[in-house]
């Protein structure tokens, strides 16, 4: 219980400040990079890693070179990853035990057959996955689905607007997938920037103009529902932090946090793995609160109390 000594409506205002930093915050979630081996535990507030992160490994690879998607199962709420190791050039599919970070291949090897840039999961547990610009054997920008027996693509469509970079995010509001891809100028499928929906079943491709930030590329893409999606903009070359962006489903994109590393997806953490957020201000206000709370009750070396002034 909070008590305060200070005039009441001091005390009620600043209680009204710390409800509201702690009911704002965006949820936590992991995040996989292409730089590393580490599966990151993230406040969404903030952007900074959390303790309870977890290095990725696979049996038989000596080392995980990288994540290049993530997505967790609508069902079974098991979360997969898209990640490059030594054995192959190709990447492979992989379970991931949330707990310990160690990575179950997909069937025998886990190998999809070329390199895909981005995974997500449609409400009936179908696994879409999207070929980078640095495809091997299927067209670059291709969309396919992935077996959850053995990896193996099925590919069929070639989205190609927009230039380098590949993000996916399954919508199950009005069941259509969400691409990005391009840096540059915003709405040029030629050479810049592009956000479009793909209808997996008629496979018809609608643009969607971008508005408000004008981002460098994006590397991310999870949708959080209510119209609204998280995206992963990394600023490579601009200099810049890599940033947490919103988008909403008419292309309106807003800055959100910094991020403190560059991450190639999201995935909300399951419910039985808590993250408490740091907030800042709500941090200083607490403390400020509990010195003024404490005041009535500080006393002398005797033990009598010293009376609030």
């Amino acid at each position: 219980m909070l008590i305060c000594s200070a005039p009441r409506v001091l005390c009620a205002l600043v209680l009204l400040m710390l409800c509201a930093s702690s009911t704002s915050a965006l949820p936590a979630f992991w995040s996989i990079s292409p730089r590393d081996n580490v599966l990151r535990r993230v406040d969404g507030a903030t952007g900074r890693t959390h303790k309870g992160s977890q290095v990725l490994t696979v049996a038989g690879e000596t080392e995980v070179l990288g994540g290049y998607g993530i997505a967790r199962h609508p069902s079974t709420g098991i979360l997969y990853v898209i990640l490059r190791v030594p054995s192959t050039a190709s990447r492979v599919l992989c379970t991931v035990n949330e707990e310990d970070g160690i990575c179950t291949r997909v069937g025998p090897t886990g190998d999809t057959g070329d390199r895909f840039a981005g995974i997500t999961f449609s409400s009936d547990g179908t696994l879409y996955a999207l070929t980078g610009d640095g495809a091997g054997y299927y067209d670059p920008e291709t969309l396919c689905t992935l077996s959850l027996i053995d990896a193996s693509a099925t590919c069929g469509l070639t989205l190609g607007n927009g230039s380098h970079g590949e993000v996916l995010a399954f919508n199950p509001d009005d069941g259509l997938i969400y691409h990005g891809s391009g840096s540059g100028t915003p709405n040029d499928p030629t050479a810049g920037e592009i956000f479009e929906t793909v209808d997996p079943g008629t496979s018809t491709i609608t643009p969607i103009p971008l508005s408000g930030h004008d981002y460098t590329n994006l590397t991310g893409l999870y949708y959080a529902g209510n119209g609204v999606f998280y995206a992963a903009e990394p600023n490579e070359n601009s200099g810049d932090n890599p940033h947490i962006l919103t988008i909403t489903d008419a292309g309106f994109v807003e800055l959100v946090a910094p991020l403190d590393h560059i991450s190639k997806g999201f995935a909300l953490l399951p419910a039985t793995v808590p993250v408490t957020p740091f907030h800042p201000f709500a941090t200083v206000l607490g403390g400020l609160v509990l010195i003024v709370g404490m005041r009535p009750f500080l006393g002398r070396r005797d033990g009598t109390p010293v009376p609030p002034r």
